[in-house]
């Protein structure tokens, strides 16, 4: 898909998308994606100036896995972005099989991992960790090999994110790590530099 009048070329846009077949009327289709893919960009309308620069969106699915991924900028001059941001959401789990063959009703999710980079020309934030093992009932979240960079002061963290003193502020058994040799739970961090209220005392 082109944007613009009169033969300029102002943007474009490619979308394309694969669905998963339906085991239940053959030859349709569930409004499920296999694949979901975009791409494109739209350019200022008097300067050479790109306000959005969209490298890649993109959603892939099956038993297994389901995947996310994104490239995006905006405002982009030259090899210069007011912001940019991509990254990767995986998600590793099994399924069964749910009405007319969807792979994503029964989706149980097992790990995964996250990576995330979001700067401008002035500050930058990196995250990315592991989720080796999701509990239900009550949910749990086992996370190794925490990273959290913003600019140049780094911190890592691992151990469960969950609520079990269930005080409403998630965290008191995710252990962050800061680069002067501090450690405290993600739940005392919360409380005490964020603002969260406890809606209960242990």
């Amino acid at each position: 898909m082109d944007f613009g009048e009169n033969g300029s070329n102002e943007g474009e846009a490619t979308f394309t998308a694969s669905w998963r077949p339906s085991t239940c009327l053959n030859g349709k289709y569930l409004l499920e994606p296999v694949s979901l893919s975009l791409q494109g960009f739209l350019n200022h309308p008097t300067s050479s100036q790109r306000l959005v620069d969209l490298a890649t969106l993109s959603l892939t699915t099956s038993s297994t896995r389901l995947g996310l991924e994104w490239n995006l900028s905006l405002l982009v001059q030259g090899n210069d972005s007011a912001l940019h941001t991509q990254g990767q959401v995986v998600v590793n789990g099994s399924t069964t099989p749910g009405i007319c063959g969807s792979l994503l009703e029964n989706f149980n999710p097992s790990s995964g991992e996250v990576s995330l980079d979001l700067s401008t020309p002035t500050k930058s934030l990196h995250l990315e960790f592991r989720v080796t093992q999701v509990e239900e009932n009550p949910m749990r979240i086992h996370i190794q090999n925490g990273l959290l960079r913003v600019d140049s002061k780094v911190v890592t963290f691992e151990g469960i994110l969950d609520d079990q003193n269930n005080n409403c502020v998630p965290g008191e058994n995710l252990t962050l790590h800061f680069a002067g040799g501090q450690a405290m739970s993600l739940e005392d961090f919360l409380t005490q530099y964020m603002g969260a209220q406890p809606c209960n005392q242990p």
